[in-house]
């Protein structure tokens, strides 16, 4: 395939690059108005349109005390182009741009490996945050059992809610990743598929763990 691959990340952009953009890929309406939402409000999404693919993924940045914080990233897909929109820095998007040796390794294979790393990469971050979180209660349990420490409780309370919103993210997670393995002409080669059953089967193992 000789065809020009190209992937272009926008941090922050503006209505103005926004509108720009459409001019050059047809974006549908919905799609517009997800990308220039002030607010993350939009939940992960998959939709299929003509001349691309869009995926709405929640990204974990960190765990807090009694909660998680989470930004969102708009990936559109087609056979010969990647585009990435979020607010603010990526540390994950960061790295891969500024990593020349690997972006052109996976620009040669194509875009659709460019989204399955970056997607890999994200996932990957739930397992110190869920390994972090089972050491804790289990610290929590003992000081509660063995020396009877009730302020501990709130300890409990507070990882419960983690946990909570673990769930909450990996679940619509899990049904991105098993649209994207379905047979469709979504602009992801089935090459490239085989590589997202690896990240369905880690979704798996982190839901368990939680």
């Amino acid at each position: 395939d000789k065809r020009i691959k190209s992937w272009a990340d926008y941090k922050s952009a503006s209505d103005e690059e926004i509108n720009k953009l459409s001019e050059y890929i047809e974006l549908h309406p919905v799609t517009l108005e997800d990308l220039k939402a002030k607010e993350e409000v939009t939940r992960v999404k998959y939709e299929e349109f003509d001349n691309y693919t869009l995926v709405v993924f929640s990204s974990l940045t960190k765990a807090k005390k009694d909660t998680t914080e989470q930004s969102i990233i708009y990936f559109l897909i087609s056979n010969n182009f990647l585009i990435t929109v979020h607010k603010g820095d990526n540390e994950i998007i960061e790295h891969l741009k500024n990593n020349q040796r690997k972006l052109k390794y996976l620009l040669s294979k194509g875009v659709d490996y460019i989204f399955h790393y970056i997607i890999d990469k994200e996932v990957d971050q739930f397992y110190p945050i869920a390994e972090r979180l089972e050491k804790d209660v289990e610290i929590a349990d003992r000081k509660i059992l063995i020396e009877h420490d009730d302020k501990e409780l709130d300890t409990l309370f507070d990882k419960k809610s983690i946990n909570n919103e673990l769930k909450d993210l990996i679940i619509p997670t899990a049904r991105i990743i098993s649209q994207i393995l379905k047979p469709t002409n979504n602009h992801i080669r089935d090459e490239v598929k085989i590589y997202f059953r690896d990240v369905y089967d880690n979704i798996v193992n982190i839901s368990e763990s939680l």
